[in-house]
């Protein structure tokens, strides 16, 4: 009787070692789905702070330098490039963080395109008018991006709180992700 209860005990404990681990693996494959579409987006991000960077060069010769807007876009930009956000951990905060700054340098990007559309040279400057055109470009990509990465966070949070990978979700410490606003 005691051998029979040992055997029980140890198939019960292989089996929950066995189901942590395939459980485990699973959890790891859609946490790096939502680091790899996390990377993807902060690449784009990247981009467009770059061709902001460009904006701003090619505005400062055309706009008065000293310009309230020009300042406070360059401040913005400063500002969205400084929120940090860990891809390993990608909360709700860091998310919120992030979306923020980036609405603030949009909304100041705004501020500066509509500055620049009263200054004829500027207007039939080729620089900028490609310059222009790839914002737009980015602009209509990053919502895109943000979509894949929620919908992976969205599969790894279904995937999170199955049964029996919610009980080794939170033992291993694989935390819910934040979301972008849609």
């Amino acid at each position: 009787m005691k051998i029979l209860k040992f055997k029980a005990i140890l198939l019960l404990v292989t089996g929950m070692l066995v189901t942590q681990s395939c459980t485990q693996k699973e959890l790891n494959q859609k946490e790096l789905q939502v680091q790899k579409e996390w990377n993807n987006l902060q690449e784009q991000y990247k981009e467009y702070s770059k061709v902001i960077s460009q904006i701003i060069m090619t505005t400062k010769g055309y706009v008065e330098n000293n310009s309230e807007v020009l300042k406070e876009l360059i401040y913005k930009r400063y500002l969205a490039e400084k929120v940090a956000v860990n891809a390993e951990v990608l909360t709700a905060e860091q998310i919120k963080s992030f979306e923020e700054a980036q609405n603030a340098m949009n909304q100041s990007l705004e501020k500066l395109l509509k500055q620049a559309e009263s200054i004829e040279e500027l207007q039939n400057n080729a620089r900028f008018i490609a310059l222009e055109e790839k914002i737009i470009e980015l602009q209509k990509e990053i919502p895109e991006l943000q979509k894949a990465y929620n919908k992976a966070v969205m599969i790894y949070h279904l995937q999170r709180e199955k049964f029996p990978l919610n009980l080794f979700a939170n033992l291993f410490g694989y935390e819910d992700k934040g979301l972008f606003q849609e």
